[in-house]
């Protein structure tokens, strides 16, 4: 698509795009988790939607794209306690409206304005697929691809010339993959699920009208509004009679197409594809309908276990929780020991827990706890390598670590921050809090490495701001875990994300039963 980005001129390849997209198996269930998602955080989008018209599925789309769901900029992720520092710099120009720290709801109006997607009179489904790829850039348009940004996890991306990553200038790097669901595969669950006007589970917050958004060009609303009704079916008296009516409408041979095609459409193919349609099969002699029900309401049951508990607190500060098989979550919990006690924190000492969590069955499993820090110890607050004062890593999910070597004196295997940056506290006052210290953002080797089996109430030299399991053997069980995530295993650049906890915040939200 060489030359002309423009909506008009784009707008029936996003249709003809849309209309046969199928969602690989392998990408299903992590697809669907990322919508669940942003159908429960809804009512934080919808306060963005009423301020600038652009429906609040599309704000929650862009959030998990730009920030996993993060308290982050929704224009590049950028940390929410100062303007934007990367492209594009410097928003929102207004000052917070605290006084202290921009809302995600500010900077995302601020960021679709700056856009002005509020601007866009077109509703449609495919204008809203191209306001994605204008969000991220037409760097795949450039050299005639689709777009990772949006068709990731499809039959349209990971296979053929359609594969590697590009930036908005233009440059690709053609064996690049990325394990982030695209727009496009979001929207078109999120659309034959039902989902774009689905209210939020009980407890979540109060809805209003969402936008209008017309249907793909060809559909009739009515046809919508049939696939709907067939998603209730229960096989009751009236709804049986309903379909016996509709049977006396048409012809047998019209509603032996109809089910025909429908089938068809969640065929899947060689590539190993798969449709959520439902399907609908009806009788031709008066017989009732056999339909695939909606699946229930999400809805989570009370956390009990240690683990049930940190994966909640989790999911309410809108981190990303990787449920795929054999997928690891790397979880530091401060100011916690590893047999689930809460302790004082205090300074110099291993009293925080490093934890890895995978889901099995459904649910949560911890695979290992080890004594850990989360802070640095004495001698580097004291003597920091920074004239800003020694790090201490900002709570919160962080996406940054890659398989490496840490160490000059005592070199070892470990995740270490290459795969970028990261936003740390500097504790110029030397207090060993975070309190009142600025931030900063950048590669500041922040590395998850071992502590040379150091006391347990003394840290020493051991940390300088990094992440660091107490233990050798505790260490290496650590990597030997995370190593068997089978993201790692097809990708051995992969970018590992870990997740630091306050633990004061997490028992006063999440007591022990």
């Amino acid at each position: 698509m060489p030359g002309d980005f423009q909506l008009n001129t784009l707008k029936p390849h996003y249709e003809q795009l849309f209309a046969t997209c199928q969602l690989r198996k392998s990408w299903l269930d992590r697809i669907g988790a990322v919508a669940e998602t942003i159908v429960t955080r809804r009512s934080l989008y919808d306060q963005v939607e009423r301020q600038t018209n652009v429906p609040w599925w599309f704000i929650g789309i862009l959030h998990y794209r730009e920030a996993n769901f993060g308290e982050a900029h929704l224009h590049n992720g950028d940390p929410l306690n100062a303007r934007t520092v990367h492209d594009p710099p410097g928003r929102p120009q207004a000052f917070p409206a605290n006084g202290q720290y921009y809302t995600f709801v500010e900077s995302a109006v601020d960021a679709i304005r700056w856009k002005m997607l509020d601007r866009i009179p077109d509703r449609s489904l495919s204008a809203w697929l191209w306001s994605f790829e204008y969000w991220d850039g037409f760097g795949y348009a450039m050299h005639g691809i689709n777009s990772e940004y949006l068709w990731n996890g499809t039959n349209h991306f990971g296979s053929g010339n359609n594969r590697g990553k590009c930036l908005p200038n233009g440059l690709c790097d053609p064996n690049a993959t990325s394990d982030q669901v695209g727009c496009g595969a979001i929207l078109w669950y999120i659309y034959h699920k039902g989902m774009l006007n689905a209210t939020q589970p009980t407890g979540v917050g109060a809805t209003h009208q969402p936008g209008t958004v017309s249907t793909p060009s060809g559909q009739s609303q009515g046809l919508i509004e049939l696939v709907n009704a067939f998603r209730y079916y229960k096989k009751l008296p009236h709804q049986d009679a309903a379909i016996a009516w509709l049977e006396t409408q048409q012809s047998p041979a019209v509603l032996n197409e109809f089910a025909r095609r429908w089938r068809e459409a969640i065929t899947p193919t060689a590539l190993g594809l798969q449709s959520v349609n439902q399907s609908v099969a009806v009788g031709a002699n008066g017989g009732s309908a056999a339909v695939a029900t909606a699946p229930p309401p999400v809805t989570r049951p009370q956390p009990r276990t240690l683990e049930e508990r940190i994966i909640a607190y989790c999911e309410d500060k809108g981190y990303q929780i990787d449920r795929g098989p054999g997928e690891k979550n790397i979880i530091y919990v401060e100011g916690m020991y590893p047999d689930g006690q809460l302790n004082d924190d205090k300074a110099n000492a291993w009293n925080d827990t490093r934890m890895v969590i995978e889901f099995k069955d459904g649910k949560p499993v911890v695979l290992g706890k080890w004594e850990a820090t989360t802070e640095p110890g004495r001698y580097y607050t004291m003597n920091p390598m920074n004239a800003g004062g020694v790090a201490r890593i900002a709570f919160g999910q962080h996406r940054a670590w890659q398989l490496g070597r840490h160490g000059q004196a005592d070199p070892h295997e470990a995740l270490v921050q290459t795969g970028g940056p990261l936003t740390v506290y500097r504790d110029l006052n030397k207090d060993g809090m975070r309190s009142g210290d600025r931030t900063d953002t950048g590669h500041f080797g922040v590395n998850q490495h071992w502590g040379g089996d150091s006391p347990k109430d003394e840290i020493g030299r051991w940390s300088a701001g990094c992440l660091v399991g107490r233990t050798r053997a505790g260490h290496r069980e650590f990597m030997s875990i995370i190593k068997q995530d089978p993201r790692f295993l097809k990708n051995r650049g992969y970018v590992f994300s870990s997740i630091v906890i306050d633990g004061t915040d997490f028992f006063q939200k999440y007591p022990p039963s």
